[in-house]
């Protein structure tokens, strides 16, 4: 209930700074957020999950293209943030609506960091925001390396990363777009990746 009322609060602070009814996008997160608070869930998802409300909070104009939404908002919103991660590391602003990109960028509040900062430099930060989600992942896997092992392009593009993580840039997302797509597939069956490397454990415990 706490939480309800805290988006509710969010959202209406930021309608009202901005004069604008809260974009379908936010709608959205709000209720992935909500259907994670119902099943009591604190983990990874949640994690991201609020990052993108609380950005996107700050600037409800922002509309994704009518494909776009379908892909990150059916299914009961269930792992929007997921797919909007996806979707905006691999596609950056334009996932949006133009016009209300455009719009979006005159308006004159700053009350969250993607109203101080292009869709671009947002963009930039992404990797940074997936290798996070990533390591929250990995905290429940059962050994320590299930999913480099199992999404062999997860461990290289975490290492270039790690090189370059100072100087990224949207080039580092576009260059090796084939690969994200690769290592976002597997993620989606991450559960089935953890079953995997957890009976592979048992069966070298029971050879030993």
């Amino acid at each position: 209930m706490r939480f309800i009322l805290f988006c509710t609060i969010l959202v209406s602070r930021n309608i009202w700074a901005s004069d604008q009814q809260p974009s379908q996008l936010l709608r959205c997160l709000a209720g992935e957020e909500a259907r994670l608070h119902k099943i009591k869930s604190s983990g990874p998802e949640y994690k991201l999950n609020q990052l993108f409300f609380n950005e996107w909070s700050g600037n409800p104009s922002l509309e994704l293209r009518d494909d776009v939404f379908e892909r990150v908002c059916s299914i009961s919103h269930a792992h929007a943030s997921v797919r909007l991660l996806k979707e905006f590391m691999l596609g950056g602003k334009s996932i949006f609506k133009a016009s209300k990109i455009k719009q979006s960028s005159l308006s004159p509040d700053a009350l969250v960091t993607m109203r101080m900062i292009t869709l671009d430099e947002l963009r930039k930060q992404m990797p940074q925001v997936f290798f996070s989600y990533v390591a929250d992942l990995e905290v429940y896997a059962p050994s320590a390396h299930c999913l480099e092992q199992k999404i062999p392009e997860l461990k290289t593009l975490r290492e270039k990363y790690r090189y370059l993580e100072s100087e990224i840039s949207n080039i580092f997302l576009d260059e090796h777009r084939k690969e994200w797509i690769s290592i976002f597939s597997g993620l989606e069956k991450w559960r089935v990746l953890f079953d995997q490397c957890k009976n592979e454990l048992k069966q070298k415990k029971s050879k030993s």
